[in-house]
Formats: C-alpha cells, sequence, structure tokens
C-alpha cells in the first residue's frame, strides 16, 4: 500500500480528515505539521505511521497495530487536567533493524 497523509486535522474516523480516503490496511500513515488527529476507533493494521503533527488518543480503549511508528511531533495520551482513564493497545510488527 502507498501512503496516505492527513489533510485537515480532526478525528481519524472522519474520511474528510484524510482527503475523502480513509487509511486502509498496510498503508504508511502521516500526520504532518499543523495537522492535529484524534485516533477515536480501532484502525486496520498500518505498515507505518509517522507522526509530525499531533496525535491524541480519545476517550476509549484503543488497539493500533503498525510495523513500526515515528514520532517528531507530539504524541498525546491524556493531558493532566484530563488523565488519561483507559487502555492503549500497541502491536509492532515489523523486524529488529540496526538502525540509528
Amino acid at each position: 500500500q502507498g501512503g496516505l497523509t492527513a489533510k485537515v486535522s480532526g478525528n481519524w474516523s472522519n474520511p474528510a480528515t484524510w482527503g475523502g480516503t480513509m487509511p486502509k490496511a498496510g498503508a504508511r500513515v502521516c500526520i504532518p505539521t499543523g495537522i492535529n488527529v484524534t485516533l477515536d476507533v480501532d484502525p486496520p493494521a498500518l505498515t507505518g505511521l509517522v507522526i509530525d503533527g499531533t496525535f491524541r488518543f480519545a476517550a476509549r480503549d484503543t488497539r493500533l497495530t503498525a510495523g513500526w511508528i515515528m514520532v517528531h511531533g507530539l504524541w498525546e495520551v491524556g493531558t493532566p487536567a484530563t488523565p488519561f482513564q483507559h487502555r492503549v493497545f500497541i502491536t509492532l510488527t515489523g523486524t529488529k533493524t540496526n538502525e540509528n
């Protein structure tokens, strides 16, 4: 699968966030700088996830599966004002590399 970049801030489940095309299994997904995406569903297994913007977890139990995840932006699981009261299960399926 090819890459898919979030076009506007919004919920993962909203097709408009992705310019009308939702991420499918095997996709490489990018959240660019200046874009805020809230993960409000359990997405299909991804090849990879690049976070240059903001990636938030909605207040729900969530499962996220990806070959790899690279965070350059903000990875938010609750805040001091609204602590996260749920569970997040993250499964990394990629192979181990010696990349630095």
